[in-house]
């Protein structure tokens, strides 16, 4: 699936959300990657059934200081902790909170570039899958093959196998980014991460693991294509 981030920002300042808001554009554009931003003067009116991936939270408001904030947020959504605060004694403040990060308001542009870059990275190089209902993430290098099992994939990594409901070709369609991963087709039921191979042939490819895997005719010219120019 594709890539983009979801972002809900707390502050009671309106004057800076609109910076926030103007801010993000500029790094939109600049970065690249897709972000969408909610704003609220106050936690009681987000929807804690939308899933957001960060939460920025200042610290200073006068309801509820972003501390309480981030205590109700951990206890109804998944989403990280990103403190705002243009008080920077509060960020050792905030550490037994676990936060995800800190964005200091005289540093905007900086933070949020170095705060969107990071999470991008760590989350672009994971395949989501669909597991025991409900969606989780693996770190793509963890992952040696993916195999056709009947109406099902099973994703096969160093650890264990994740079995998913749908098809391989669906699976495909929905990750788009399987190429820059080092993910390719080798046959009709199997996609295996061209990092984990250690020896290749015509017909067979050599895994890790010791798994053969078969080559099959109708992949071998974009295998090869992809497999010796990466």
């Amino acid at each position: 699936m594709n890539f983009t981030m979801h972002i809900c920002a707390i502050d009671d300042d309106i004057y800076f959300l609109d910076v926030l808001e103007i801010t993000l554009e500029q790094l939109k554009k600049e970065l690249q990657i897709p972000v969408f931003l909610d704003v609220f003067t106050s936690f009681r009116k987000v929807n804690p059934e939308k899933n957001y991936d960060l939460f920025l939270i200042d610290i200073e408001m006068p309801d509820n200081n972003g501390f309480d904030v981030a205590d109700q947020i951990h206890q109804i959504c998944d989403g990280q902790i990103v403190f705002v605060t243009s008080i920077e004694d509060y960020v050792y403040q905030s550490f037994k909170h676990n936060p995800y990060g800190f964005i200091r308001k005289t540093q905007l542009l900086l933070d949020l570039k170095e705060l969107i870059q990071r999470y991008h990275n760590e989350h672009e190089q994971k395949i989501s899958i669909y597991y025991d209902y409900h969606d989780i993430s693996i770190p793509s290098r963890q992952i040696e093959r993916i195999t056709v099992q009947g109406n099902s994939i099973i994703v096969h990594t160093d650890y264990r196998n994740y079995e998913s409901r749908i098809s391989l070709k669906r699976f495909i369609k929905d990750h788009p980014n399987l190429e820059a991963l080092h993910f390719i087709q080798v046959n009709q039921s199997c996609i295996v991460n061209m990092d984990k191979i250690i020896k290749a042939d015509t017909q067979v490819i050599t895994l890790e693991s010791g798994t053969a895997v078969e080559l099959s005719r109708r992949y071998t010219y974009q295998f090869k294509l992809k497999y010796y120019t990466r």
